[in-house]
């Protein structure tokens, strides 16, 4: 165990040798601290790469720590992301979107009746079969995951993620918000 104590707002402690060269694009993985915490308000944010985002550094979670947590090891756990499939680039929500990226962690939900089974429903992006096995508490083995869709019979787009603040930590994914946000108040244009 090493003993990490007396860090200041802003202490940067780092460790260089977690690999997750395998783990890309799959919800299942959690990078999990064992810690004691010593009657502090404080949070712990974990970063991939680099911690400074003007470096390419990306925030995989954050971890609160509360003065009245009791003085015994606990473990605390970050969700690590998952690999999102852009399924076209013909619709001004997706149109200036990479064909894949890392949606940082969050709750994902299937639908039944499955969206696509609406012919007035075009998918535009679903998690990546590369994700399977999936999920922390319920796994799920493999099926259809989309997780941003469009009534094309109206000006509206449902997106799944948006559960926490780390939702917001991605450039492509504040991008696809923006993209959503313009298509549903813009006035002219298709739908």
């Amino acid at each position: 165990m090493n003993r990490i104590v007396n860090n200041p707002a802003g202490s940067i402690v780092g460790y260089k040798y977690f690999n997750f060269s395998k783990t890309r694009g799959r919800e299942d993985v959690r990078l999990v601290l064992r810690l004691v915490p010593e009657r502090v308000d404080g949070t712990i944010t974990v970063w991939a790469d680099r911690p400074w985002q003007s470096q390419g550094g990306k925030v995989l979670g954050t971890l609160d720590l509360t003065a009245d947590m009791p003085l015994v090891s606990t473990e605390l756990a970050v969700s690590l992301p998952a690999l999102v499939d852009i399924e076209g680039h013909d619709h001004a929500i997706t149109r200036n979107l990479p064909d894949q990226y890392v949606a940082p962690a969050t709750e994902f939900y299937q639908w039944q009746p499955d969206p696509r089974a609406n012919p007035d429903i075009l998918v535009l992006a679903s998690l990546s079969p590369r994700n399977f096995p999936l999920g922390l508490k319920d796994i799920v083995f493999g099926g259809d995951f989309p997780v941003v869709w469009t009534n094309t019979k109206y000006r509206m787009v449902y997106i799944n993620m948006g559960h926490g603040d780390e939702c917001f930590s991605d450039a492509t994914q504040n991008l696809l918000f923006v993209n959503a946000f313009r298509f549903v108040v813009s006035c002219g244009g298709s739908l």
